[in-house]
């Protein structure tokens, strides 16, 4: 089965998240922004089944399973949410904490379903913050309940200062688990983790 994950974006973070989901050989990647031919090629370098469309309108995002932002500018929140009702977001952009809380406000998604990369990766390069989502999405599509830096709505009560970066459990429907104290229940972090 393939996994259906719309790169919303224009930017090189954009390009970076295509170019290291095409090696999936288990997902359909579909880019609103950018053109797929160059990274059907990339694929069939690599031996993979090229599976790339793009640019697509978002009429096409219909039945996506993840939705990776690289730019929060001009996502299109309406066709999102009607079109991809039950996908997770990951936020790969360099403020994940504002652009995290301003989509989830917009979309009306449950907080596990909204996640950002790590704070430091997102004041690292395009290329940092490109990773760091792939990672959050192989962590999502692995479904092992792993533990990885996120940044997410801490609380159920939201408002300011609710999110953050701290340790959660991803799984399939997100996040797992969210702990106060930023250790996930029953796992034990390593040291300076």
């Amino acid at each position: 089965m393939r996994h259906r994950i719309a790169v919303i974006g224009t930017s090189e973070t954009t390009r970076s998240v295509a170019l290291l989901l095409v090696a999936r050989d288990d997902s359909h990647v579909l880019l609103t922004g950018e053109d797929g031919r160059p990274l059907q090629a990339a694929a069939t370098a690599l031996g993979v089944e090229p599976s790339v469309d793009g640019p697509v309108h978002v009429t096409e995002l219909t039945a996506a399973d993840l939705v990776v932002v690289c730019e929060a500018d001009g996502v299109p929140v309406h066709e999102v949410r009607q079109r991809a009702p039950s996908a997770l977001l990951i936020v790969a952009t360099a403020d994940p904490e504002g652009d995290a809380r301003s989509l989830q406000d917009h979309l009306r998604w449950p907080r596990q379903r909204v996640i950002g990369i790590d704070a430091q990766a997102a004041g690292a390069p395009a290329a940092q913050r490109a990773a760091a989502a792939v990672r959050l999405v192989n962590f999502v599509l692995a479904d092992r309940g792993q533990t990885v830096e996120a940044t997410v709505q801490r609380t159920a009560e939201g408002g300011d200062g609710a999110w953050g970066s701290v340790p959660v459990m991803i799984g399939a429907v997100g996040v797992r688990s969210i702990p106060a104290d930023g250790v996930a229940p029953g796992l034990s972090l390593p040291a300076g983790a």
